[in-house]
């Protein structure tokens, strides 16, 4: 006999008593990557995540501004009234939200700096881009904070769902702009500091604009994941468990933070911030 929607919601807190990121008792359930990130919210699906009040509803309007920011505009939805009138919903609700972010964006947002900020990293293919609804987003102060807490939340859920166990440790974020070529040896150079015995490599995608691969170590005390979204921006992310940190490269770690290569993002900027 099928289960009743209660009955399902029952089920999983037997199964998934703790929040994924806190480790607080868990009352919801987090959807991650939020559904709103997507075209007519159809997002992939077992990505559902134990959450308890605080840390659900402290990221929801970061949550709503970075569907904003990764949103690529489809050909195939320009004759779609109820996906239009989502995204008016969207931006409308950023305006109430976020105005911090809307003047970022703003700034940037006049066809002639989009038309040659486009020409100037994708040259002839620029406008063509453009033409075809892409827009290319800048990180201040505002819009760097909403990514940073996205991609927090994203390192623990994807962490959970590999391992079933919340992860605990330090994070470090880096926000890769794709049409700037110095990030990338940078970021190289960071990536074959890593030394695993051996990786377990999973590539998940959807609808073209959802993408992931992670590294994660037999010992279980370091775990990397790059998050792709849109056409603009890679998410690295790096997680360290104490463990690491004491007994492992502790040198790669100050290099981090001294050179400013990742942000080391905490739970008291992306949850407590907000309260």
């Amino acid at each position: 006999m099928a289960q009743t929607r209660k009955q399902k919601r029952e089920t999983f807190f037997q199964k998934h008593p703790s929040c994924y990121i806190c480790g607080d008792i868990a009352r919801e359930i987090d959807h991650m990557p939020p559904r709103i990130l997507f075209l007519r919210k159809e997002a992939p699906v077992d990505y559902e995540f134990p959450v308890c009040h605080r840390c659900n509803h402290n990221t929801s309007k970061d949550e709503q501004a970075a569907a904003f920011l990764f949103y690529q505009e489809s050909t195939d939805i320009k004759n779609d009234i109820d996906e239009n009138k989502r995204i008016k919903k969207l931006i409308d609700g950023i305006k109430n939200n976020n105005p911090e972010l809307v003047n970022e964006l703003t700034a940037h947002s006049s066809v002639v700096f989009q038309k040659k900020t486009f020409r100037e990293t994708f040259g002839e293919n620029g406008d063509i881009l453009r033409h075809q609804g892409y827009y290319m987003a800048f990180l201040g102060k505002e819009c760097q904070h909403v990514m940073f807490t996205f991609a927090y939340k994203m390192l623990h859920a994807i962490y959970y769902k590999i391992t079933g166990i919340r992860f605990s440790g330090y994070i470090f974020c880096r926000i890769a702009d794709l049409k700037n070529e110095k990030e990338f040896h940078i970021i190289k150079d960071i990536t074959e500091s890593m030394k695993y015995k051996e990786d377990v490599i999973h590539r998940f995608k959807s609808q073209q604009n959802f993408f992931y691969k992670y590294n994660i170590s037999l010992e279980n005390d370091a775990f990397s994941l790059s998050l792709f979204f849109g056409g603009q921006f890679i998410i690295l992310l790096y997680g360290f468990f104490k463990k690491f940190i004491n007994g492992k490269l502790p040198h790669l770690i100050e290099k981090m933070r001294n050179e400013k290569i990742f942000k080391h993002i905490t739970f008291e900027e992306c949850i407590l911030k907000k309260e």
